[in-house]
């Protein structure tokens, strides 16, 4: 059972605890060749200590934003070396989010009346009395996925599952990893279920991701644009997949549900197949090949994706090609095209960088920059050649220099040309 009143102690002793030097960043980049250093890592290690976890999930903190951006950060940093405490730091972090997830988490952060209604395992993103407080989406998803990671970890790491975890179970959540694990998962379902699988999944078409129609949902929307019944667009279709693939992943380890894998792997399979009949080919730039250009969704082809979407769909894209499930529509030469794309149309020279995958800017999430989205640098294991100058972009820009997306997922693609892993998930 677990307690509400020993969920918020432990929040506000988490929030207490955490020094203001948090916000510093000691993370380091010393070259884009050679294994991981121990600098590097201890770098990385450092930040992690230091991490602030949000209080609540105002601006998708535990999707797309600062939270869920650490908990991707440490998990690629934990499978890229191995090292515990890079886990054992993730596992903390995911039970803070979870803890904060509606139905468990006390008024204000819990308790609210996010639609469909009060109980809703879902993480609400606007601010409690504001305009849209009733709000979830398919950013919920994302949330899943990314506590779901720290799941997928322990169970594929083999003996962990007796042994108590260090931080003394705080949430609740269970004792040792094992336990740690199952309540993650059991708990994470419940999203599933009740959130994403009965709001966002159209059975009638293949199981593809569109927004509801439900009137609780059109009024909880606030003063965001109306667009319940369109279709999801591919970067929030990339946050629901996340869920549901570590899920699946997580399922399939513990050798349990079998139907509860093969729903979740459909889903995912309907949203990439849609996703990669939507791009438009192109051939032979710089002669590397195919690169693709997209829209921002499949029923608004006239917007065509910006740099700040084009992150998350790319991120999500090679998430599903590494777990190695979906091969049967997603492979190699998808990610290529992909990677041609960022490397010879968005990368503009002279450390500029497209707002538009077609290379153009316009405003707002569309405006060039002088630095490339952290999201989109784990393509870049299918185009060594460009790899050295983009990180060192990277770097250079104040913007992205103390970005643990960045970082970590420039430390994962020196990582996987290093073991020269990148021929292969």
């Amino acid at each position: 059972m677990i307690r509400p009143h020993r969920i918020v102690g432990w929040l506000l002793g988490v929030v207490l605890a955490l020094p203001a030097a948090a916000l510093a960043s000691p993370l380091v980049f010393e070259s884009p060749s050679g294994p991981l250093t121990l600098r590097e890592i201890a770098g990385f290690k450092s930040w992690a200590q230091a991490f602030h976890p949000d209080a609540d999930n105002q601006g998708d903190a535990w999707a797309f934003g600062h939270s869920g951006q650490a908990l991707e950060a440490l998990g690629l940093m934990y499978e890229a070396t191995g090292d515990r405490d890079f886990l054992d730091r993730m596992i903390e972090i995911a039970g803070v989010g979870l803890a904060e997830r509606n139905d468990l988490a006390p008024a204000p952060v819990g308790h609210r009346p996010l639609w469909p209604g009060i109980s809703t395992p879902a993480w609400g993103n606007e601010a409690p009395g504001s305009a849209g407080a009733g709000h979830a989406g398919p950013e919920t998803g994302d949330a899943a996925g990314k506590i779901a990671y720290a799941a997928y970890l322990i169970l594929k790491t083999p003996g962990l599952d007796g042994v108590a975890v260090p931080d003394g179970d705080p949430g609740q959540f269970g004792k040792t990893y094992g336990e740690r694990a199952r309540t993650f998962v059991r708990l994470l379902d419940a999203t599933e279920d009740q959130f994403i699988l009965a709001w966002f999944v159209r059975k009638d078409d293949g199981d593809r991701f569109y927004y509801p129609k439900d009137r609780r949902y059109i009024q909880a929307l606030g003063n965001e644009r109306n667009n319940a019944g369109n279709a999801v667009p591919w970067n929030q279709q990339f946050m629901i997949d996340c869920g549901l693939q570590r899920l699946a992943q997580c399922h399939e380890l513990l050798r349990d549900d079998p139907a509860r894998i093969a729903l979740y792997d459909a889903c995912v399979r309907a949203s990439l197949s849609w996703m990669l009949q939507s791009v438009t080919s192109h051939r032979d730039l710089g002669g590397h090949g195919v690169y693709y250009t997209w829209s921002y969704a499949a029923d608004d082809a006239k917007h065509v994706e910006d740099s700040v979407h084009a992150g998350l769909d790319l991120e999500g894209l090679y998430r599903c090609y590494l777990s190695g499930r979906y091969a049967i529509v997603l492979n190699r030469s998808h990610l290529q095209a992909f990677a041609n794309e960022v490397a010879d149309v968005m990368s503009l020279g002279g450390g500029r960088f497209a707002g538009i995958v077609d290379g153009n800017a316009k405003g707002g999430h569309a405006v060039s920059t002088d630095f490339p989205r952290p999201d989109v640098l784990v393509v870049l294991e299918f185009r060594p050649d460009v790899f050295p100058a983009i990180a060192q972009a990277a770097m250079a820009a104040k913007r992205t220099a103390g970005d643990p997306t960045a970082v970590s997922h420039l430390l994962w693609v020196k990582y996987r040309l290093t073991q020269n892993l990148a021929t292969a998930p």
